[in-house]
């Protein structure tokens, strides 16, 4: 390999773990702020208004709250496009192509992390049930 090779392959490596973090700050930002928002949407989880659902309520409830995550994955995927991606282009590194971008594996962990109410209700559907 010579020294030119090597140049552009490191130059290549080098954005494109500049932009795969980028790519991660982003995806956290977004999911943080929306997390923030559903925290602020949904009260916070009270054991003892819960003790009152059949568990039947609360399954569908867990369900419908993680469908609810989903389609705010979606959003902050399709968010994430309008961003403008400083280094795309440069050493022919394609942001929107890395898979990082299209997979958004932050998103959904970060969203059920912060999301307290989920949270909650999932943990004590989970020692109910048990």
């Amino acid at each position: 390999m010579d020294k030119g090779d090597f140049l552009q392959k490191a130059g290549y490596y080098t954005v494109k773990a500049f932009s795969i973090s980028y790519i991660y700050v982003i995806q956290f930002l977004l999911s943080f702020l929306f997390a923030l928002a559903l925290n602020k949407m949904f009260k916070d989880f009270d054991a003892s208004e819960a003790d009152k659902k059949d568990v039947i309520v609360l399954v569908l409830e867990v369900m419908g709250q993680l469908i609810l995550v989903g389609i705010i994955a979606f959003v902050i995927r399709n968010i994430m496009s309008l961003f403008p991606y400083p280094l795309d282009g440069v050493y022919g590194v394609e942001t929107k192509r890395i898979k990082e971008f299209a997979s958004a594996p932050l998103i959904p962990f970060i969203l059920l992390f912060f999301y307290r109410n989920l949270k909650d209700k999932m943990s004590y559907l989970f020692n109910r049930l048990r």
